[in-house]
């Protein structure tokens, strides 16, 4: 029986307003600029001056292309299902120092929806890490076959099934409800 959904924000309850790639463009190097920066491991002022460097851009350039690229827009037919259910619910996102506060304004309504909230700058771990999901596990007080996992990469997604946790990978609002239902979630 499932009593809990963890929930991915980019790309599963937001939509991203650009395509994730095109600023980084599989730059050698920048994936894992990306977790330290993102796991509170490296400050704001040596990531933006790592992130120039690497990608040849000015300051303004920098911050004005990482903002487009971590900009997200509530996908309202998500937050629809969300609303319609009844079981404890759940935020595990990656979110760099830059984008959280933005998060916390642009999401606000939502994560009052939620029981907890865990973004990767908070925990210090990504989701590139099994802990992450090992942590998350524990936190919430559920057997991890009690838990569904909804996320649009299918690598995050593979962690947390190799402990067990219900995965869905995101495709449209539409699938995911189809998905939740086959799982008995009622939404």
């Amino acid at each position: 029986m499932i009593k809990a959904i963890i929930w991915d924000v980019g790309g599963v309850i937001g939509d991203y307003l650009s395509s994730p790639d095109s600023f980084w463009r599989d730059i050698p190097g920048s994936k894992q600029l990306r977790d330290e920066f993102g796991s509170s491991k490296m400050s704001t002022k040596e990531f933006i001056k790592k992130g120039m460097k690497m990608l040849d851009l000015n300051k303004k350039d920098f911050l004005k292309g990482y903002n487009t690229y971590v900009s997200v827009k509530l996908n309202k037919d998500v937050v629809k299902i969300l609303k319609q259910i009844k079981i404890d619910q759940y935020i595990l996102s990656d979110v760099s120092p830059l984008a959280y506060k933005q998060r916390l304004i642009d999401f606000k309504d939502i994560l009052k929806l939620m029981k907890d909230v865990f973004w990767s700058t908070e925990l210090k771990m990504r989701k590139s890490s099994i802990k992450t999901f090992q942590v998350v596990i524990k936190k919430i007080r559920k057997r991890p076959e009690e838990v569904v996992y909804i996320d649009d990469v299918e690598e995050h997604l593979e962690r947390a099934k190799s402990l067990g946790i219900n995965t869905i990978l995101y495709k449209n609002p539409k699938q995911i409800k189809e998905a939740l239902e086959n799982l008995g979630v009622k939404c």
